[in-house]
C-alpha cells in the first residue's frame, strides 16, 4: 500500500476509535477524488464507514458499491460486502454476505491466516444473514430452514461465542421451543461472564486502553439483547444479573434500570403467586413480610430513583 494512503487510512482509523467519526471524515475527504486513493479498496472501505457513522447512508451504499465492483470476488477483503449488505438488506443483502462468507469458509482452512480474525468476521456473516431472514424475510419458506442451517454453521466454528446462543435464543422463541430457547440465554449468560472475567483479568496488562475500553463498551447492546430475552423466557434473576452488569459498564445509560426493575417487579408477582399461571396480571402487594420479596422491593425502588435522575 503507497505510504501516503496508508497514513491517512491509519488516522481516520484512529478518529473512529476515538468515537470521532467528523474527524476521520475531515482527512478522508479531500482525497476522495484522487485517482489512486478512489481505487484503493482499504480507503474506500474505511471511507464508507465514516458515512455510515455520519449517517450519510446514500454516500456509504455508492462508496461500498464501487468497492464491491473493483473486486467482485472479495480477493481483498470481504468488509465492504457485509457493509453494502447492511444498507442493502434483503435477498440483495444475503447475495453479497454469501459472496463474503465463501470466501472466509474457503479461508479458514489455511494455516497462513489468522484464524481469530477470520472466525470473528464469518460468524458476524452468519448472524447478519439470520438477522435478515427472522426480519425483513421471516415470511419466506426457507427462512427457519435457513436460520436453523446458519446458527449451527457458527456454533460449530465459534462455540465459546456468546452472542452465537442469544441469537439461538431468539430463533428458538421464534420457533415456539421455550425450553431450549431458555438453555441458550443461560449459556449465552454463562459464556458472557466468562468474556468479562477474562477482560478484566487481562487490565493490568492491557497497553492499548482505547480498544480495551471498546471491548468493554460493545458488550452493552448484547447484554441489553439478552436481558429483554431472559424477560420474554421467565428468566428474570438471569435478566436482573444481565442489566446489573450493564451498570458496571456504563451506569449513564437508563433502559438497564428499567430491565432490571421489570424484571424485579415479575419476580415478585411470581414469588407471590406461585402457583398462579396468569401471576403477571395479579397486583403486587409492597407490604410484603418476605425477606426476598422485600429485598426486591428495595433494589426496585433504588433503581427507579437511579434511572430518574438520568432523566432529570
Amino acid at each position: 500500500m503507497d505510504a501516503k494512503i496508508n497514513k491517512v487510512i491509519s488516522l481516520a482509523k484512529e478518529y473512529l476509535s476515538l468515537s470521532e467519526p467528523k474527524k476521520a471524515l475531515k482527512i478522508l475527504l479531500p482525497y476522495i477524488k484522487n485517482s489512486k486513493f478512489n481505487q484503493d479498496l482499504d480507503y474506500l472501505n474505511i471511507l464508507g464507514e465514516v458515512f455510515l457513522e455520519t449517517n450519510n447512508l446514500e454516500k456509504a451504499y455508492e462508496v461500498f458499491e464501487k468497492a464491491c465492483k473493483i473486486d467482485p470476488e472479495a480477493n481483498h477483503s470481504v468488509d465492504y460486502f457485509f457493509n453494502w449488505g447492511q444498507i442493502i438488506g434483503g435477498f440483495d443483502a444475503l447475495k453479497l454476505f454469501d459472496i463474503a462468507i465463501s470466501k472466509l469458509e474457503n479461508q479458514i482452512s489455511k494455516t497462513n491466516v489468522n484464524q481469530n480474525i477470520i472466525i470473528k468476521k464469518l460468524v458476524s456473516g452468519y448472524l447478519s444473514s439470520i438477522e435478515i431472514w427472522m426480519t425483513e424475510l421471516c415470511f419466506e419458506e426457507a427462512a427457519e430452514k435457513s436460520c436453523e442451517s446458519l446458527i449451527n454453521k457458527a456454533i460449530q466454528i465459534d462455540p465459546s461465542n456468546p452472542e452465537i446462543f442469544s441469537m439461538n435464543a431468539s430463533i428458538k422463541v421464534s420457533q415456539q421451543n421455550y425450553q431450549v430457547a431458555k438453555e441458550s440465554i443461560l449459556k449465552s449468560w454463562e459464556l458472557f461472564q466468562a468474556k468479562i472475567e477474562s477482560l478484566q483479568t487481562n487490565d493490568s496488562l492491557v497497553f492499548d486502553s482505547i480498544n480495551h475500553n471498546l471491548e468493554y463498551i460493545e458488550l452493552i447492546q448484547p447484554f441489553t439483547t439478552l436481558a429483554r430475552l431472559a424477560i420474554e423466557m421467565e428468566l428474570y434473576e438471569t435478566a436482573s444479573s444481565i442489566a446489573s452488569s450493564i451498570h458496571d459498564i456504563n451506569e449513564d445509560i437508563v433502559e438497564p434500570y428499567y430491565l432490571e426493575c421489570f424484571a424485579n417487579y415479575l419476580q415478585i408477582k411470581l414469588l407471590q403467586n406461585p402457583q398462579n399461571d396468569n401471576y403477571q396480571d395479579s397486583k403486587l402487594i409492597l407490604n410484603d413480610n418476605n425477606v426476598e420479596i422485600t429485598k426486591l422491593i428495595n433494589e426496585t425502588r433504588a433503581s427507579l430513583v437511579t434511572a430518574k435522575l438520568f432523566l432529570n
